[in-house]
């Protein structure tokens, strides 16, 4: 299965991630993923569909392991793209200012403009797969 084998892949990024952040004890880590789930704009190699159970492995590895931030917790949400920029950006806002969320992964098809923003706000972000 795809899926299995990206989750390996995927979870020294989320490590990387969260050693950008500045670790208290028992701080709770919640990573905001933005992926087009099933776009038909989307390329295959884009697709959610294919990338969102990675993250629930690696999330679900790092939480069980003992060696890995320990004392932490992290947690995801998500929101699906739709390889839309408009709603691409809706959502990136939303996980920042509502969901107040420590780093993004994604978006899965373009990132420029979302990069920017996250940039301006100070949000670590790192796309999985993205044009540019």
């Amino acid at each position: 299965m795809r899926v299995v084998k990206k989750a390996p892949q995927l979870l020294p990024l989320l490590l990387l991630f969260l050693t950008l952040i500045t670790p208290t004890s028992g701080e709770e880590f919640t990573l905001g993923l933005l992926t087009p789930f099933a776009s038909s704009t989307a390329s295959t190699n884009s697709e959610g569909r294919f990338y969102a159970p990675a993250i629930v492995q690696a999330v679900d590895d790092i939480n069980n392991s003992s060696d890995l931030l320990p004392g932490h917790n992290v947690s995801f949400i998500w929101n699906d793209t739709a390889c839309d920029e408009d709603q691409s950006l809706r959502a990136l806002a939303y996980q920042i200012h509502e969901r107040q969320v420590s780093a993004i992964i994604g978006p899965g098809c373009t990132c420029q403009v979302e990069a920017r923003l996250a940039s301006a706000l100070d949000i670590p972000m790192i796309s999985y797969v993205s044009s540019f």
